[in-house]
């Protein structure tokens, strides 16, 4: 996120995969250069993963997470999980406080067990703090909600670096989105 002076460094950088078509797989790489953190917002499927993101990975020459946040259970977001966790070692992983009844879920929670990696369950008005520069807001999921769909049992989360602000609504389902507009949250963003 840059502050618009040309010879000001960027706070921090997000870089988004959204592969569309048969997929519809997604991973967010954040980098917060204050702090040289990585976190990982979703993963991808294997494929999206091993083709797409850890090429990049491996040309910025990074090799380890911060954290990765699983927005939901959908296989094109959080399917390469378990690689993931193998691989770069995040010793925090963030998950919504909803059930997820995604195919990788049950193998990531065991394995993210047995690497000692700390779980973390989310929902509407968790603060986060990633960096002294990177906050985190939880708008989503709601703490009153059985929704029946994945879409709506999703992470929104809300990032803010200085006066810049990502919304990240993932793949929010109609009543999620419903529910955050008629909510006090507050969507307004530079980035959606």
């Amino acid at each position: 996120l840059h502050t618009g002076k040309a010879e000001t460094p960027a706070e921090s950088e997000i870089i988004t995969f959204d592969v569309m078509g048969q997929r519809g797989d997604f991973a967010s790489l954040l980098t917060i250069h204050d702090s040289s953190s990585h976190w990982m917002i979703d993963c991808g499927s294997n494929t999206t993963y091993r083709y797409e993101l850890l090429p990049l990975l491996r040309h910025r020459g990074i090799n380890h997470l911060d954290g990765l946040f699983l927005s939901h259970g959908d296989q094109g977001h959080m399917g390469a999980a378990p690689l993931v966790l193998t691989q770069l070692h995040p010793p925090l992983l963030f998950e919504p406080r909803a059930e997820n009844r995604a195919a990788a879920y049950p193998d990531t929670v065991a394995l993210a067990d047995s690497l000692g990696i700390q779980r973390h369950s989310l929902s509407e008005g968790n603060r986060l703090t990633l960096s002294d520069s990177v906050k985190c807001e939880v708008l989503a999921p709601f703490l009153n909600s059985e929704e029946r769909f994945a879409d709506d049992r999703a992470l929104v989360l809300k990032l803010t670096s200085g006066d810049w602000s990502i919304l990240i609504s993932s793949d929010a389902g109609f009543e999620t989105e419903k529910r955050l507009l008629e909510s006090d949250a507050l969507l307004d963003s530079d980035i959606w």
